[in-house]
C-alpha cells in the first residue's frame, strides 16, 4: 500500500467523536497556526483556495504515527530474532503445503461447525469453499503473518540506521515528529523552518513541537529533535 492510500484509508477510519479523531484536528490547527494559516474550527477540512498545499489530512495522520514508534533499544537484535522466526514459520508453512493430499483432508475434515447448536464435521459440509477449510485458512494466515514481520523488519533496519554508534539513545517518535512538522512548514512557507530565533528555541517551528509533542505525549525536549529535522531537509532526505 502506498503512502498516501495507507494516509488516506487511517484518516477515513478515524471520525469525529474517537480520541484519534480530536488528536489529528488539534495536530491540524497548530500546524496550520505555525505556517501562518487562517485558522479553522476543523483544519481537517481541506480549502478550496489552497488546494495546492500538502493534504494537511495526510500529514495529520503520518504525525500521529510517527508518534506511536516504538523504539528498540538493539532493534538490531530484534532483527536477528524476527528474521529467526519468519524462516522457521516459512519453513513450517512449506511443511504443511507438502503434505499429501489425503493428509491434508483428514486435516480439514477435523473442523466442525457448529448450525443452530448441531456440530457437524467438515467432511459433511461440501459447500464450504476449498479456500475457507482449516488448512488454507492456516496458511494464508501465515502469509499474512510473514508479510507484517517482513514489515517490522525494515522498520528496526531503519531504527538501526538511525541510532549512533555509541553514546545516548535518541527519541526516534520525537525525531520522526519533528521531520514532518518541520517539512510541512517548508512545504506550505517555502522556507526552512529555523529553531532559534534568539538564545532559546522559539518561533513557529518551536511552539508548534512544544504543543504537539504535549498533544501526543511525547516526553522529550524540542531542542534535539528540532535540529535533527532541519539537518534532515537540508539533507534532502526523508526518513
Amino acid at each position: 500500500m502506498s503512502g498516501g492510500n495507507r494516509d488516506e484509508t487511517a484518516a477515513q477510519e478515524e471520525g469525529p467523536g474517537s480520541s484519534s479523531w480530536a488528536l489529528l484536528v488539534s495536530i491540524g490547527k497548530v500546524l496550520r497556526r505555525a505556517a501562518g494559516l487562517p485558522s479553522q474550527e476543523n483544519p481537517l477540512i481541506a480549502v478550496s483556495d489552497e488546494a495546492h498545499l500538502p493534504n494537511l489530512n495526510f500529514v495529520s495522520v503520518d504525525v500521529l504515527l510517527a508518534s506511536r514508534a516504538t523504539d528498540w533499544h538493539n532493534p538490531r537484535a530484534v532483527e536477528d530474532e524476527l528474521g529467526a522466526i519468519r524462516r522457521d514459520l516459512r519453513g513450517l508453512a512449506n511443511r504443511i503445503a507438502s503434505l499429501d493430499e489425503n493428509t491434508l483432508r483428514y486435516i480439514n475434515d477435523t473442523e466442525s461447525i457448529d448450525i443452530d447448536g448441531v456440530r457437524f464435521t467438515a467432511e459433511f459440509l461440501l459447500f464450504i469453499p476449498v479456500e475457507e477449510r482449516m488448512v488454507p485458512v492456516a496458511l494464508s494466515a501465515m502469509e499474512r503473518l510473514e508479510m507484517a514481520i517482513v514489515q517490522v523488519i525494515e522498520q528496526t533496519i531503519d531504527a538501526g540506521d538511525q541510532l549512533p554508534a555509541t553514546g545516548r539513545i535518541p527519541n526516534l517518535a520525537a525525531r520522526k515528529v519533528a521531520y514532518l512538522v518541520a517539512k510541512y512548514l517548508l512545504d506550505v512557507t517555502g522556507s526552512p523552518p529555523a529553531l532559534w530565533t534568539g538564545g532559546n528555541p522559539s518561533g513557529p517551528f518551536a511552539r508548534a513541537l512544544r504543543e504537539i509533542f504535549e498533544i501526543l505525549g511525547i516526553e522529550a525536549g524540542i531542542q534535539r529533535p528540532g535540529e535533527y529535522a532541519i539537518s534532515k531537509l537540508s539533507e534532502n532526505s526523508e526518513f
